[in-house]
């Protein structure tokens, strides 16, 4: 199936691909510099630090709209740190961490709907698998 892109679209998605193409190869040019310096972990510690920022800065506003209606069945959700350091479950909890409690705790019982199939894995600091049905 062929698709009616304008000429603007076009333009973009070739400028897109060159600046990507650009930013690239500069890469390779800047870790190879930068390994006659400093260590070849910390180039590629700071290079992936540099990734992660520039995709939440394109991805971010994407994410944060998603909703729930958005989630097909067979959707899998991964949730870490559901116990919170021992907040979630815990009965002596600071004032200053009853949100956190009442957050977690919010979002557990909504994992634990009926649309939901979801299991709390008790490795480190709590892991939810939840599935959508």
């Amino acid at each position: 199936m062929l698709h009616n892109y304008s000429k603007n679209n076009h333009l973009k998605g070739v400028l897109t691909i060159f600046l990507v193409t650009i930013i690239w190869g500069s890469g390779f040019v800047a870790a190879d510099i930068a390994m006659d310096e400093v260590d070849m972990y910390f180039v590629l510690a700071a290079r992936f630090v540099i990734g992660t920022f520039t995709l939440l800065l394109f991805a971010l506003p994407t994410i944060k709209n998603v909703r729930k209606s958005a989630l097909k069945s067979g959707s899998i959700i991964i949730s870490d740190n559901i116990y919170a350091r021992g907040i979630t479950f815990g009965d002596n909890v600071s004032k200053r961490n009853m949100t956190i409690k009442r957050n977690m705790n919010r979002f557990i019982e909504e994992i634990f709907k009926e649309e939901y199939e979801s299991y709390i894995v008790p490795i480190g600091d709590g892991l939810a698998v939840s599935r959508v049905k």
